[in-house]
């Protein structure tokens, strides 16, 4: 009842509302050459592109401030009798509080002194940290896949998420967007567009729509103690959308790649992989009216990428059961590999396979047919033997139009309407047999209507709606015909949705057949209404208003609904001395696997939330020096996690061990989940002006994640909603286990065993980020600017997850012998997901950047982090009675990393036909991503693994890593029998990024009101190779290896790649 009558009160007071961070505030104090403040004094703020002009008077205290205003180019003019009159060319971004302070000589008002600043100017009116760009600035740094959330990596305290662990099939392929932000979750970053929120809810991390390049006007991230407007624990990232001007703008562009241009992957042989990429499109801004103003906006691509797959397929003698290449040690460079007979095992001692080799006879007849679905070796050896270079189809259509409305002096509006679609088609490493390719579309559709009200210079509000869809769209290739029904494989082809091949994960190999999570249909759509109210009482700039999200849903989408088949090293490896010993597609031709899962979805779910948030935000000038900063925000998530429109869900008891209905009873909330009331975030912070040069800024707050939709979907999977099954075969009874023959276990009883469970703790929090940081910024000669920053955040509460949130079995069997559901707390249950809010996080950083903002033809930004994360996200591999030996570094805990940008207008001929040459260019220097080292023997006869032992450092000397060798392999042991292993959690560092981006821009004026700019680019012009993480399983045939560099599907740490682009600006 309370909340009913809070947001009744709320829409008749404050109707519709939103954080208004598409515009920024200039502010500042007027004082004469003394240092006293000029009350009265008059400042004029003008728009030098649509000629719109504010008029504001300082108080007593000398103080002025402005209404919001859309970020642009700014003069702003101080003038009082008596007085020279004083004005600044500033650039003011996107959710920018600017301080532009005056100091006026006296004299007569018509000796008036322009300052052409366009510089970086003192943050003295905040305490967020943050990085901001210009236009010209996002227009001249090298981007590759002109992505906007690339930008993301060139600032201070930001870690690019690692390319290998995106989920791809449910994101627009236009780059990496899942970076992570001074040690935060890759879905804890909020992206804004025109102030609109635009992180999709399937992920958290993915977005809807991604801004036209061209179209961008502004582009800012907070990444430290955003204002009580910002919610979400990682960075504020915030663009704008330009509107139209007084006069017409446009550009025309053509962006070309091909794959003559590029360099081949270091891991390539023969042909470089073909490329043919085109992006192009244009925007057209003007007026309509003298106070009504357009802009347009097309971009396009068509793009088709060759990658490059390295993987392991058997050997001809191998799909014959002879692995007697398995013997041959240095042809390995690692120790040879026996295999044992199952049929032989006496307790724990099996009898080797004369000569490793399976007689013919022992051989499953759906193996012998499947392991010919691999393709022939096309590489020497028998590890990293087969090369694939397959085509991304990357086509992709999106367009917008932004009206501006100014109705009079006190009212202006604008709305934009941006739709899209992407479609794409996913490669895999094995070839359209082996591992069907998929088909994803993804059309996209954002609208946003904003309104600015004034009621006097002192009071302004500001409303905004906006909605967001995104439906994402995949399906498999090929997925039509039956194909397991073909092979012999029962339960596998039910239905329409489940034709095509299950999925076998077969150690050694790589993996065949389908791919989880498809076929997907997910369609997301966000409802957002807000308000914000700006109002000015003497020395205080307050901000009050609200935000509410309505967040809705319709998945229909589960993990292999064909059915997985896991084959370890179960039944060929020697249960009493397991070290080198076994080999996954020696139990794939026994037709015996570890685990068999199959799981099955009655229709669509369709989830619902709503996110509502208020807050109140007061920067206080105390004094012309000191600034004081303080907000509070509460958050109120209704249906938290989600609800399901039907009532479609099911909550686990751990107190009884069975599933229980949601809505009544112990679970009355139709989430499943009591409502977590008690999310207050406050801000604080003060910076103070050590003389006109240096300020000295420090802050706190608390700021709470956005739990994805999966986390309430969850709740959709139990038994009898959504039927699945889990075997985990018996180490100890190879005749009893069931077969690849008898396909997995598919059941229409809510009783069957081993059935998987999924619940959510009752007393599931939100998980919430504490912030800090202390910084001392510093004006420097020739208009640059120094920071240092010590910037600390604590997470409290984290779900476990590394990519993404990640349940805790609690139904995990304690290592032993005999069948392993009894060695489970509920034997007829497989296992029993659980979500926790119990991780926790420390991170510490140094960061310091020196900045040149775009003027005199000139830019850059030099940044510098130190930093280190602590966390316990990653729970996989432990026994759940030892979690805390989660503890270790964190996924992304990079130590040092370095990024320079420039930019620099050649400085001879600039008139003449052969002048106009600009050069601009990223430099990204980073250490590597932590992994750990996992056993690769398993006889804990659980159905999963665990880590290795850990015998020493493990650490090569950097002068001794190869891509051979990258780790001290044997510095690392498979664990005794029935034992976990002792090694810690990310204990050993991958390979760094060492890449420079690169480009020349050749630009030719006509007519003055025309410039056609050829441009070249090169994305890593030393072409330096990029490696990826090595083979971390002990007694793989390629353990301590590196077998891939890049990653051509992100565009991130590729080869050399070279574009050509012809653009025409008017």
């Amino acid at each position: 009842m309370f909340v009913r009558a809070t947001v009744a009160i709320v829409l008749v007071f404050f109707l519709p509302l939103s954080a208004q961070v598409d515009t920024g505030v200039l502010t500042g104090v007027v004082q004469d050459n003394g240092g006293a403040v000029v009350p009265g004094a008059r400042v004029t703020v003008l728009n030098t592109g649509t000629g719109a002009r504010v008029e504001l008077t300082t108080n007593d205290s000398g103080l002025y401030v402005s209404p919001p205003m859309p970020a642009g180019t700014y003069r702003v003019e101080a003038v009082h009798t008596g007085f020279r009159g004083v004005a600044r060319v500033v650039q003011l971004n996107v959710a920018e509080r600017l301080g532009v302070n005056f100091s006026l000589e006296v004299g007569a008002v018509n000796e008036s002194v322009t300052v052409q600043e366009l510089a970086p100017v003192l943050q003295t009116e905040t305490t967020t940290i943050s990085t901001q760009r210009s236009e010209q600035e996002i227009k001249s740094i090298p981007v590759n896949s002109r992505n906007f959330a690339e930008l993301v990596r060139f600032t201070p305290g930001v870690v690019p998420g690692q390319p290998v662990k995106l989920n791809l099939a449910l994101s627009q392929q236009r780059g990496n967007v899942s970076n992570v932000v001074n040690g935060s979750g890759f879905g804890d970053n909020n992206f804004l567009v025109d102030g609109l929120q635009n992180n999709n809810n399937h992920q958290g991390w993915g977005l809807i729509n991604y801004p036209e390049f061209e179209a961008m006007e502004q582009y800012r991230i907070d990444t430290s103690v955003p204002d009580a407007r910002f919610g979400r624990s990682g960075g504020a990232i915030q663009v704008g959308y330009k509107s139209g001007t007084s006069q017409f703008h446009g550009v025309l562009f053509e962006f070309l790649r091909n794959s003559s241009l590029d360099a081949r992957n270091f891991f390539a042989v023969g042909e470089k992989p073909p490329l043919r990429r085109n992006m192009f499109g244009g925007t057209l801004g003007g007026p309509i009216n003298s106070k009504t103003f357009f802009f347009l906006s097309y971009e396009g691509q068509r793009s088709r990428q060759g990658l490059t797959f390295n993987t392991t397929v058997p050997s001809a003698a191998m799909r014959t059961g002879d692995f007697s290449e398995l013997l041959d040690a240095p042809r390995l460079v690692r120790n040879a590999i026996r295999i044992y007979d199952p049929l032989t095992q006496r307790g724990n001692v099996r009898d080797l396979f004369p000569n490793n080799v399976i007689p013919a006879s022992r051989i499953n007849p759906i193996s012998r047919n499947l392991i010919n679905l691999y393709p022939a070796p096309n590489q020497p050896g028998v590890a990293v033997n087969h090369l694939l270079n397959p085509s991304d189809t990357r086509d992709s259509d999106q367009g917008s139009v932004k009206i501006d409305r100014d109705f009079n002096a006190g009212s202006r509006a604008y709305f934009r309407l941006t739709r899209g679609r992407s479609n794409f088609l996913n490669t895999r490493a094995l070839g359209p047999v082996a591992t069907p390719y998929h088909d994803v579309s993804i059309p996209v559709t954002q609208g946003v209507l904003s309104h600015t009200h004034v009621f006097s210079p002192r009071m302004i509000n500001q409303a905004r709606f906006g909605i967001s869809r995104e439906p994402i769209l995949t399906f498999e290739q090929n997925g039509g015909r039956k194909w397991a029904e073909e092979l012999g494989i029962p339960n596998v082809n039910v239905d329409e949705l489940t034709n095509g091949l299950p999925a076998f994960a077969i150690g050694g190999f790589e993996t065949l057949g389908a791919k989880d999570n498809v076929p997907a249909i997910i369609v997301s759509q966000n409802t957002e209404y807000g308000d914000n109210l700006d109002a000015i009482f003497s020395k205080h700039s307050l901000k009050v208003g609200f935000n509410v999200v309505f967040r809705q849903t319709n998945a229909h989408q589960a993990s292999f609904t064909r059915g997985q088949f896991t084959f370890s090293t179960l039944y060929t490896s020697n249960p009493a001395a397991p070290a080198n010993t076994g080999y996954g597609g020696a139990d794939f031709l026994l037709g015996k696997p570890q685990r068999i899962l199959v799981n099955g979805l009655a229709g669509t779910r369709g989830l619902r939330r709503s996110d509502w948030a208020w807050y109140i935000q007061d920067d206080w000038k105390v004094t012309p020096r000191l600034t004081i900063n303080l907000g509070l925000r509460y958050e109120l998530p209704l249906d938290y996690p989600q609800r399901e429109v039907a009532n479609r869900m099911l909550q686990f008891d751990l107190d009884t061990g069975q599933p229980a209905p949601i809505g009544a009873g112990k679970f009355p909330t139709r989430s499943g989940v009591p409502t977590d009331r008690n999310n207050w975030g406050p801000r604080a912070g003060l910076a103070y002006q050590l003389g006109g040069m240096t300020v000295l800024r420090a802050a706190y707050g608390i700021y709470y994640s956005l739990i994805p939709v999966h986390i309430g979907a969850s709740l959709a999977s139990n038994p009898p909603l959504f039927m699945n099954s889990l075997v985990d075969n018996n180490q100890n009874d190879f005749a009893g286990a069931r077969s690849i023959s008898q396909g997995p276990l598919r059941t229409t009883d809510p009783n069957q065993p081993n059935q998987n469970r999924t619940g959510i703790a009752p007393d599931l929090k939100i998980p919430y980020i504490q912030q800090w940081n202390l910084a001392l910024q510093r004006q420097l000669w020739g208009s640059q600017q120094f920071t240092a920053a010590y910037i600390g955040t604590k997470g409290t509460g984290l779900l476990p997850g590394v990519e993404q949130y990640a349940g805790i079995n609690f139904n995990q069997a304690v290592p032993g012998d005999g069948p392993v559901n009894l060695r489970r707390r509920w034997p007829n249950h497989g296992v029993v997901s659980i979500y926790q809010s119990r991780g926790n996080s420390t991170y510490h950083s140094l960061q310091t950047t020196l900045v040149k903002r775009w003027a005199n033809s000139m830019h850059y930004q030099f940044a510098y982090t130190w930093a280190h994360l602590i966390d316990d996200r990653d729970v996989s591999l432990l026994p759940v009675s030892y979690l805390r030996g989660a503890r270790g570094n964190g996924e992304t805990d990079v130590r040092h990393m370095a990024r320079v940008t420039f930019g620099y207008e050649l400085p001879f001929a600039r008139k003449r036909f052969y002048g106009g040459w600009e050069i601009n260019g990223a430099l990204s220097l980073y250490t590597g991503f932590p992994f750990s080292v996992n056993a690769g023997a398993n006889t804990l006869n659980i159905g999963e693994g665990t880590r290795a032992d850990r015998l020493r450092d493990g650490n090569l000397p950097p002068a001794e890593r190869r891509i051979e060798r990258w780790f001290d392999v044997e510095a690392f042991a498979n664990p005794g029998f029935r034992q976990y292993g002792n090694g810690g959690r990310n204990i050993l560092s991958g390979p760094g990024t060492k890449a420079l981006d690169f480009s020349l821009f050749k630009s030719f004026v006509v007519r003055e009101k025309y410039k056609v700019q050829f441009r070249t680019e090169a994305f890593n012009i030393s072409n330096t190779p990029q490696f990826n993480q090595p083979v971390a399983g002990i007694g793989a045939v390629n353990s301590g290896r590196i077998n891939s560099a890049g990653s051509e599907v992100t565009l991130q740490r590729t080869p050399r790649q070279i574009q050509f682009a012809l653009k025409l600006l008017f």
